[in-house]
């Protein structure tokens, strides 16, 4: 990656975690309903659509992260229903995903010797 694509990354990186932050406290407004699922799909849209660009999505690695932290290797559950099934319920799973979030770029910026913003 270039200079200029590390700094668009960076700054792509910063605003996905305001945006989840709003999508936690109003998911209505992104997704239409409390549901973790219909976030699931909306954030990997996301990202896929920042891949299509030439950029990583902020969620590359996030979904065997949340299987590890959870010790939990289902193959049939997706990251969402994993967070549904450990907070109880869709609300509370999606209001967990700004602190998760920001515990999986510290984690993985400390395993690619990098600073997390």
């Amino acid at each position: 990656m270039n200079s200029a694509t590390e700094i668009v990354q960076g700054v792509v990186n910063y605003k996905f975690k305001i945006m989840l932050s709003s999508l936690a406290k109003a998911p209505a407004i992104y997704v239409g309903k409390a549901n973790i699922e219909t976030a699931l799909h909306f954030l990997n849209g996301y990202g896929v659509g920042l891949e299509h660009v030439g950029l990583i999505s902020p969620l590359a690695g996030w979904g065997r992260w949340v299987e590890k932290i959870y010790e939990t290797s289902d193959p049939s559950m997706s990251w969402a229903a994993i967070l549904r099934s450990k907070h109880g319920n869709d609300k509370a799973a999606l209001q967990a995903l700004p602190e998760l979030y920001e515990r999986f770029c510290t984690e993985r910026g400390a395993a690619h010797g990098q600073e997390t913003s």
